[in-house]
């Protein structure tokens, strides 16, 4: 057996613990190398022993030598390996327990997104949604943060109040959850701020009132917190200001929640779409920068200076190139290697060796425009990655683009060619699926190929993982989900359906489904062009560009262009 085989050994399912930990005997599984002390090595625990190891540990509040941290490793759907520990002091009563990743470090950072609007609508989906989104399930890892944003429907009038969980401690919660933990947190030094820092003091209660209201508005005014296993409320131990819980609950109308975690090992839960929800959902991958390599350890803080020098002597000295000639240079540059593969070598994202290859070559879709085919391989730790990108200038509008799909013209639908750039979102509303922009990464495949990769991602990296944790309702929803998708992707309808649509929605339009009918227009597809809205300029990162031109930063809402 490997040596990776025999770690996986100690990282089991926690209902296999369970079972292992009833009516054991409690063993100590850590034990000192003879021949050096100071080194510890773990032993697998054996028939009848509880996989929980018990160490004495020095207590951090009265040192107390003799102080007990109990570890359980296993593992937990979405976060792998897992250690949980927890601390408690005989003498002086002291507890702690908190979290440690056993995972590797991931190739590339994830970032979550997710976001409830229209809270004041109280609309059909309101209560389910708000319980759905509260309900989530948040994993942060040692190196991920976690912040909060409560959007007022009218701006003018009150200001959005938000938070950050900075990196640290590692938790395993949901989106109520660490709202909670919060609250009790920043209540802790309240009564000190009072009189030595009014100002801070002000601004922290506003922010407990508000996440408390909408805390509370979830639980119909109810609002408990478990602690050594009695119920106490909080609204008991801080002294609420009923006017100003009224005036958040009366006046949030949107609340986002943003993980990102450079590490890769956070986790945000995910859900199959449902039509008419109010939560909206998205997962980014992105590869570090040197400030996130420093920050979890894989160069020194002299090897960051030392980048930093380099890139500023290099901007420095680089050719200024005005724009006309920089066009120029491009066309000449494109027009030379159009029917080539170019190659070149650089640091390679997961090992950072220096000599890792990316192949890149240029592609012309027809009636569409040029794109970039980009494939990297690194031979040391073999990873491996293929991008596709646009090429152009940033479109004026938006580009939504609907297909619709019925029981006679599925086979060939099925074939056509699609380009999902990393702005673009894709729904099936019939089969309720959403793939919001950034998801998948850019993919240059077919429509047939885009369902079999989502199907994969979702079935083996989520819905296996997590089966036999899930409720059942959750559990029902994704096997419809999963039955509608393997319908589609065989060439059938879901049951009660005469046709299904598929919509690519693009701000950027740098996303193409073939048209089958070229250069005749396609019968079966439509195409819509759409404003920007002035938060997805800002998300796009063009919000800037646009001030400076002079032009309109964006609407309100999505506005179609005729």
């Amino acid at each position: 057996m490997s040596e990776h085989e025999k770690k996986d050994e100690f990282f089991k399912p926690v209902g296999e613990l369970v079972e292992e930990t009833a009516g054991s005997k409690v063993p100590n599984n850590i034990q000192q190398d003879p021949n050096n002390p100071n080194v510890l090595y773990y032993s697998e625990p054996k028939d009848g022993e509880t996989p929980v190891t018990t160490i004495d540990s020095l207590c951090m509040q009265c040192h107390n030598p003799h102080g007990k941290t109990n570890l359980l490793m296993t593992t937990i759907p979405h976060f792998k390996k897992i250690i949980i520990m927890s601390f408690e002091c005989d003498k002086c009563g002291f507890k702690n327990n908190e979290i440690q990743t056993g995972n590797d470090l991931q190739v590339k950072g994830v970032l979550f997104n997710m976001d409830i609007n229209k809270l004041l609508n109280n609309g059909d989906n309101y209560t389910k949604d708000l319980a759905d989104f509260m309900n989530r399930q948040i994993v942060k890892s040692d190196y991920g943060v976690v912040s909060f944003q409560f959007i007022p429907l009218d701006q003018d009038k009150n200001e959005i109040v938000q938070f950050e969980i900075p990196k640290g401690k590692a938790q395993l919660s949901t989106v109520e959850g660490l709202m909670m933990d919060t609250i009790l947190d920043l209540q802790a030094l309240q009564h000190l701020r009072k009189y030595q820092n009014v100002e801070a003091y002000e601004k922290i209660n506003e922010l407990i009132h508000c996440a408390y209201s909408l805390i509370s508005k979830n639980n119909n005014g109810k609002l408990e917190e478990i602690v050594d296993g009695q119920e106490q409320k909080i609204h008991e131990s801080i002294e609420f200001d009923s006017e100003k819980v009224k005036k958040y609950s009366e006046s949030i109308n949107e609340i986002k929640v943003t993980i990102r975690d450079p590490s890769g090992n956070s986790f945000l839960e995910f859900k199959p779409f449902e039509e008419g929800s109010l939560i909206s959902y998205n997962k980014k991958e992105f590869f570090r920068d040197d400030e996130d390599n420093f920050h979890i350890g894989l160069i020194t803080k002299d090897q960051l200076e030392e980048k930093k020098v380099l890139n500023q002597v290099v901007d420095k000295y680089l050719p200024k190139i005005d724009e006309k000639s920089k066009d120029a240079a491009s066309d000449k540059l494109v027009d030379e290697f159009v029917n080539d593969i170019e190659t070149f070598v650089d640091s390679c994202p997961s090992c950072l060796d220096k000599h890792c290859i990316t192949n890149m070559k240029p592609l012309n879709i027809p009636h569409f425009k040029q794109v970039l085919i980009m494939s990297t391989k690194c031979d040391k730790c073999g990873y491996k990655s293929n991008e596709v990108k646009t090429g152009g200038g940033i479109s004026q509008y938006g580009k939504k683009t609907i297909l619709t799909i019925t029981e006679e013209t599925i086979e060939e639908d099925l074939k056509r060619d699609l380009l999902k750039s990393e702005t673009c979102k894709l729904f099936i509303p019939q089969i309720h699926l959403d793939i919001q922009e950034g998801t998948l990464g850019g993919r240059f495949t077919t429509l047939e190929g885009i369902l079999k990769q989502v199907y994969d991602e979702l079935y083996e990296r989520i819905f296996q993982e997590s089966y036999d944790s899930m409720e059942q309702e959750t559990r029902d929803n994704w096997l419809s989900f999963f039955g509608n998708l393997s319908n589609v992707m065989s060439g059938k309808l879901p049951v009660g359906q005469d046709k299904i649509e598929v919509i690519l929605i693009d701000p950027l339009a740098n996303s193409y489904l073939q048209n089958i009918y070229a250069p005749d227009e396609d019968p079966n597809i439509v195409y819509k062009s759409f404003k920007r809205t002035k938060s997805e300029n800002e998300d796009l990162g063009i919000l800037e560009l646009l001030r400076q031109e002079g032009l309109s930063e964006g609407e309100d809402e999505e506005v179609e262009v005729n």
